[in-house]
């Protein structure tokens, strides 16, 4: 969206004055709280977040005025007040306590800069302030700027939103980062105000109109449950014209027109109401629905029972918020219309779903936790077309790259996989056929033919449906040759129309004067009563639903090479054999064979409206001029099937043209730490984007893996911090490691467990067993040294014996030594 483009919705825009003034004011209050001039004198008391009410910093946070700065932790004040009446900076490893002189010496600093951005606020100098060393967010600085110079900033608070909102409107005046988020402010304020369609706005008109056209879809959608049916007693169910109107709704407040609040904050939501004195019960369904953005899930549930025993949800539909005409949600007044609607398209047509979970007996729910949101909602509802991860949509070519243990093959499974995924594809007959013939051999093959047919010449077997599975899924080039082999060895030797000097067991076959085979069912139940099971499934079949992946995984190791990934002469045993004296021996035959890539390449050149992904764990395990040859240039973006460059090669053995689909991710992970690896192709490195995984232990902080008296996240920290200094970050261990322990009341047991297999192994590998630099990093209570009196023989003949009587010897002590101290011991 250009400028000019942002012009035109100028006109669709609606802004009440009556919410002019509510912001406006909230803006006078805090400043007649906290008088700009006295801010020189404000102590420490007065400003830190703790638990006094009415802080300056607790104003910042929940007073509701101007933007949101809420998430994270009290640190982003720079300075704040713990429960036990200390004062802190930072959070969890890196928090620092603060007493005395060091303590008003380090307030006083923040005060001071504080004051010195708002003087170059107020000097125009705003470009200075990126200059200044405070230690408080940049969102929490803005705001503070803001609101002492209302008249000089958007009242946008989230930096990747202002930078979007640059971007769209072509600002050059700074760098677009992060870290000049209060500068971007400034000049997108500057800029806009200044233009002709906006210059008699106010800037709380300005930013919420901004805040509409790219805050909106500044997130990941967002997943919700909402109820079809009103009423205290839900006797009134509205799903058929929610279907028929392609929208949802809720008929709370259903005299009330909520235009002016769509996508305000709760607060303004909540508050609104509660002047129109709407309960609890309203605020809550009413915040969320007039805050469904374009892109939201939805699950329309007909019935849902709240916390307790037997949990239940019915989910009818699934549906997707989207605008129409650029407006997503409109009062449709009671009593003709449903109250509050969201325009929708629905995903699926009336359905019947249920679920044994409870919590849901309410209107309305957001549902944040990812498993909840896997369980109840379709994976392709999960995620939009292209996968998006980080704002940023995965690239064809992907290398997820970092040290042991930070999930890059945990992300692969479980986010990744489920995107080239369908659940509901239907199971043809032939399909079917094959997947049950791939379970026999070919003679059990034959033989449920024959069950099936009763008598049939080999051309009547050759035609069966099993049979021609089998043909196609088979290396067999004579395939009626094959049948009349194995017809032959598997025949009753008392047969008079076979000559065969050695069969095989069970001998079931029979064959009479007119060249008709049969089969002795007596026999086979005995023998062989798979078979009978194998005819009832195959006459029984009904096509289902079942899952098909459009993906393949693999691993590269030191000997995967061009044939097993592209194509190559591959043998294989020949089932064409002669009638020998020799039953046992089979020609050694040789075919071209695909590998795994052209596989998947052509099941997505076949299926081009669909996304295919093939997956490659340890990519850099394998010799990548090997593998990929001479198609490494073909991967390209660019270079593939139907771009601008288009590129093809011809096949060496095949001598086929060959090229890559457009629909084809190529996903890789490389594990930064392994040295026995081969180095990574240049060529390779220049066709692939690559996104770095590095620990992140803060997951470990979560209560699911909070341990009652050790704090992982800081140990992991702690560790890893150790190692960066002695190696470097490519050596850091992953948090993966810690989130396996299941009892985190008594974890002692797994902890021990995890660093003597897992932690403790990788700190050889990495330290070539230096033992001082592996006691630098775990201490002295997992190492101990080794008697040293040690007797050596012929030590006069030996120069350099002495440096080798004083030289110690380590080794670790036993795990069952390992006490929860020891632990903690690392990091206090």
């Amino acid at each position: 969206m250009s400028l000019e483009t942002l012009v035109e919705k100028v006109a669709n825009y609606k802004f009440s004055d009556d919410t002019q003034k509510t912001r406006e004011q909230g803006i006078l209050d805090f400043v007649e709280q906290f008088p700009r001039e006295q801010l020189s004198n404000m102590s420490l008391e007065e400003y830190a977040q703790g638990n006094e009410k009415n802080s300056f910093c607790y104003w910042l946070e929940f007073k509701g005025i101007l933007f949101g700065i809420g998430g994270g932790n009290a640190s982003k004040f720079g300075i704040y007040k713990g429960k036990d009446g200390n004062y802190y900076s930072g959070a969890g490893s890196t928090r620092i306590t603060y007493k005395e002189d060091e303590l008003n010496n380090y307030y006083v600093s923040i005060r001071e800069n504080i004051l010195k951005a708002l003087e170059y606020t107020e000097n125009n100098e705003i470009e200075k302030i990126v200059e200044l060393d405070i230690p408080v967010w940049n969102m929490v600085l803005q705001k503070i700027l803001n609101l002492y110079n209302p008249n000089k900033f958007i009242r946008i608070g989230a930096p990747k939103v202002l930078i979007k909102c640059a971007q769209e409107i072509n600002l050059k005046d700074c760098e677009l980062t992060t870290k000049n988020s209060i500068l971007i402010s400034h000049l997108i304020n500057e800029k806009l105000i200044n233009h002709e369609f906006f210059n008699n706005w106010s800037e709380e008109k300005l930013s919420s109109f901004l805040w509409n056209e790219y805050g909106k879809n500044d997130s990941d959608k967002n997943y919700y449950i909402l109820g079809s049916k009103y009423g205290e007693d839900n006797s009134i169910d509205v799903f058929d014209d929610m279907l028929k109107r392609s929208v949802v709704s809720v008929g709370f407040a259903d005299n009330i027109d909520l235009t002016e609040y769509y996508s305000m904050p709760h607060v303004e939501i909540i508050k609104y109401l509660e002047s129109k004195n709407e309960g609890k019960s309203s605020q809550t369904a009413l915040k969320h629905f007039i805050s469904l953005n374009p892109g939201d899930i939805i699950a329309i549930k007909s019935d849902g029972s709240p916390k307790g025993n037997n949990p239940y949800l019915k989910i009818i539909g699934y549906a997707e918020v989207i605008d129409k005409n650029d407006v997503v949600y409109e009062y449709d007044p009671a009593p003709e219309g449903l109250g509050h609607i969201v325009h929708v398209k629905f995903l699926t047509p009336k359905i019947s779903k249920e679920f044994e979970i409870g919590g849901y007996g309410s209107t309305i729910h957001k549902i944040s936790n990812k498993d909840k949101i896997k369980q109840i909602f379709p994976s392709k509802f999960i995620t939009s077309s292209a996968i998006v991860r980080n704002e940023t949509p995965l690239s064809l070519n992907t290398i997820l790259y970092g040290p042991p243990g930070t999930g890059k093959t945990y992300k692969l499974k479980n986010d990744y996989f489920a995107q080239f995924t369908d659940e509901h594809s239907t199971q043809s007959n032939i399909e079917f056929y094959q997947e049950l013939a791939k379970e026999l051999t070919w003679w059990e093959v034959i033989a449920v033919v024959l069950l099936d047919l009763k008598k049939a010449t080999v051309d009547e077997i050759f035609d069966h449906p099993l049979i021609q599975a089998n043909y196609n899924i088979s290396r067999n080039t004579n395939p009626k040759r094959m049948i009349r082999w194995r017809l032959r060895i598997y025949s009753k030797e008392e047969c008079p129309n076979i000559q065969c000097k050695r069969r095989k067991e069970p001998q079931l076959f029979w064959k009479d004067n007119d060249e008709v085979w049969s089969l002795d069912e007596e026999i086979a139940k005995a023998e062989a009563p798979e078979l009978f099971d194998a005819l009832e499934r195959y006459k029984t079949f009904v096509p289902q639903k079942k899952q098909e992946k459009r993906y393949i995984f693999t691993t590269f190791h030191q000997s995967f090479s061009y044939e097993d990934f592209i194509e190559g002469i591959k043998p294989h045993l020949s089932d064409e054999k002669e009638d020998t004296e020799d039953s046992s021996y089979q020609d050694v035959k040789y075919h071209i064979a695909n590998g795994i890539f052209k596989e998947i390449c052509d099941k997505a050149k076949k299926n081009s409206q669909k996304d295919y992904a093939i997956f490659i764990d340890e990519i850099n395990r394998g010799n990548i001029a090997n593998i990929f040859g001479e198609l490494i240039t073909l991967i390209e973006d660019d270079k593939r099937i139907d771009t601008v460059n288009e590129m093809v090669a011809t096949l060496p053995y095949s001598k086929e043209e060959f090229g890559v689909p457009k629909n084809l991710y190529i996903i890789g992970t490389m594990n930064t730490a392994d040295r026995s690896v081969e180095a990574l192709d240049t060529a390779l490195k220049r066709r692939f984007s690559f996104v770095e995984m590095n620990p992140q232990p803060e997951l470990l902080s979560e209560s699911a893996y909070k341990l009652k008296d050790l704090d992982l996240a800081t140990l992991l920290t702690t560790i890893n911090n150790r190692i960066e200094k002695l190696l470097d970050k490519d050596y850091c261990i992953g948090h993966s490691y810690f989130m396996t322990i299941k009892d985190i009341e008594e974890p002692l047991s797994e902890l021990r467990t995890i660093f003597s297999n897992k932690i403790i192994p990788l700190l050889q590998e990495y330290f070539y067993g230096d033992w001082g630099k592996i006691l630098l990093v775990l201490g002295k209570g997992f190492i101990t040294q080794k008697d040293n009196s040690i007797s050596f023989l012929a030590t006069d003949q030996y120069a350099d014996f002495d440096e080798f009587e004083s030289k110690p010897i380590y080794c670790f002590t036993s795990p069952e030594s390992w006490s929860i101290e020891i632990f903690k011991g690392i990091y206090e």
